[in-house]
């Protein structure tokens, strides 16, 4: 766990008040496992005061061109095995005032973030009761869907077959 000022990279809005955050916080990245989280502090006053628990959704690597551009390409697959993730993204809703504010973040913004968090999803504690079940249920309702990305991600890439419940 580390506890760092990141890099905020890319905040897209996608659909329905979600937006798909993406920092550069390369020592973060690295330590992450599957289902672990994040707790995010926004620059500013007292509405930012408390930190915001966010499912880490997704990491890339900071790929860069040659020519000195070195803005991280957040879009894209899965970054091959060679390629140290860098960038941590994080799904979110606006519910309320602190998202509502992080909605506003821009490519270039500081935020405090500790990281990675929880035990989080290891291929060795399930991958032994997967490889012996028929497939592998996900269950997730709402935002939680976001925690979901890289442990099946993980399975996937074992073979194992999956079903997703989502409501």
């Amino acid at each position: 766990m580390y506890d760092d000022v990141v890099t905020v990279v890319e905040n897209r809005p996608l659909t329905g008040g979600h937006y798909l955050l993406s920092v550069h916080s390369p020592r973060q990245a690295k330590a992450t496992r599957p289902g672990q989280f994040a707790m995010v502090r926004l620059p500013g006053g007292l509405d930012t005061l408390l930190r915001r628990p966010m499912s880490i959704y997704d990491l890339k690597p900071s790929n860069t061109r040659k020519g000195g551009n070195t803005k991280p390409k957040v879009g894209g697959h899965r970054p091959p095995l060679q390629q140290a993730p860098e960038i941590i993204q994080l799904l979110y809703k606006i519910v309320g005032k602190g998202t509502r504010l992080m909605a506003k973040l821009a490519p270039g913004d500081k935020l405090e973030m500790l990281a990675p968090l929880g035990h989080g999803f290891f291929p060795e504690d399930y991958q032994a009761d997967a490889h012996a079940a028929d497939e592998v249920l996900h269950v997730a309702g709402g935002i939680g869907i976001a925690a979901l990305l890289l442990p099946a991600r993980e399975l996937a890439s074992e073979g194992i077959h999956q079903r997703l419940f989502f409501g």
